[in-house]
């Protein structure tokens, strides 16, 4: 079969002819239908120094490696109460399954963690191999391409619930990638609005206009021009702004959440004391609990969330271009489609 392989530590992809994996005891053996690409498989394909000083590190022991940790497709071979058919969306977390994190559905903070299309091959080929435990079987109407988009859907779904919105409550993003716009997406569905969103990206701003969210290039309207002191209920960092939101806390009301989703780029030099006046708070996401992957399972398909989610490529030399182009800083988002659905 065709891959998409990490062969060694620096710069690239290749395209390569591997075997058909088999599955052992527990696992299932699924037909990748769509394999969605996110800013952590760019950085991997781009592997700057950055990138090797850093998040390598976990990485580099396990070359060679089929990527792709967020994918969706038909099982072929299934097990556990998994059957041949399903259609399934890949949970990507492999915690170890006993300590008081897994225990209580937070996989995310195992100390243990691994995470399929990393630690383990993934969906950049045409066949995966996955724990039977990590596959969530999908209603047949249930759209593939939207499947392999599930995670930072639940990531987004994870990060509204610790931020405690209610209805009428209103909050504002930095970041209009895929989990912003989750962001944005899941928390209406609570019942807050967004009045602002931020990015530097010209073609995400225009993009996060077109769903209706009230967004800027921060280059050009300062984010204290429309957010009035103490006139939003949480404020998300989903671009690995780090202070620059910290500094906005300002806009937040007392005793609000600032929640900081994913990767910063190194460390953080923000002056804390109005937050600590002001009783604030700020809250983490690595990633999404058990709950929160289950209830955007339930609830993705009414958002418009599928309109966020870019080109479907051939698994193929196509693909390598658009690592390139994205490498670069250009280029729509997309998917790699091994087997078109």
């Amino acid at each position: 079969m065709q891959a998409l392989v990490k062969t060694r530590p620096g710069p690239g992809l290749e395209l390569a002819e591997v075997p058909v994996p088999r599955p052992g005891p527990g696992e299932v053996l699924v037909r990748v239908a769509v394999a969605a690409v996110c800013g952590s498989d760019v950085a991997r394909y781009r592997w700057s120094r950055n990138y090797e000083a850093g998040a390598a590190k976990d990485m580099t022991r396990d070359l060679p490696r089929i990527l792709g940790h967020e994918f969706s497709g038909t099982v072929e071979t299934g097990a556990d109460g998994v059957p041949d058919g399903a259609r399934v969306a890949i949970r990507n977390i492999l915690g170890c399954g006993r300590c008081r994190s897994c225990v209580v559905g937070y996989a995310s903070t195992c100390t243990k963690r691994r995470t399929i299309g990393v630690h383990t091959d993934g969906g950049y080929a045409e066949y995966a191999v996955v724990p039977a435990a990590n596959c969530t079987v999908l209603d047949d109407g249930f759209d593939l391409h939207l499947a392999a988009a599930l995670q930072p859907f639940a990531i987004a779904t994870h990060a509204v619930a610790k931020a405690g919105l209610a209805p009428g409550e209103t909050f504002a993003v930095w970041g209009l990638g895929p989990v912003g716009l989750a962001v944005v997406l899941a928390a209406t569905l609570t019942g807050a609005s967004a009045v602002a969103g931020f990015d530097l990206n010209p073609g995400r701003v225009a993009e996060a206009r077109a769903l209706g969210i009230p967004a800027f290039d921060p280059r050009e309207t300062a984010p204290a021009d429309v957010l009035p002191p103490r006139s939003v209920d949480a404020l998300f960092d989903a671009a690995g702004a780090g202070a620059v939101v910290l500094e906005q806390a300002r806009a937040l009301v007392h005793r609000g959440p600032v929640v900081l989703i994913g990767n910063l780029p190194g460390r953080v030099d923000a002056d804390l004391m109005p937050l600590i006046m002001a009783e604030q708070r700020i809250l983490g996401v690595r990633s999404y609990s058990a709950p929160a992957w289950d209830r955007a399972v339930r609830t993705v398909a009414s958002t418009p969330f599928h309109r966020t989610l870019g080109d479907e490529v051939p698994l193929g030399p196509v693909a390598l271009e658009r690592f390139e182009l994205a490498a670069s800083g250009a280029g729509r988002p997309f998917a790699v489609v091994p087997h078109p659905v």
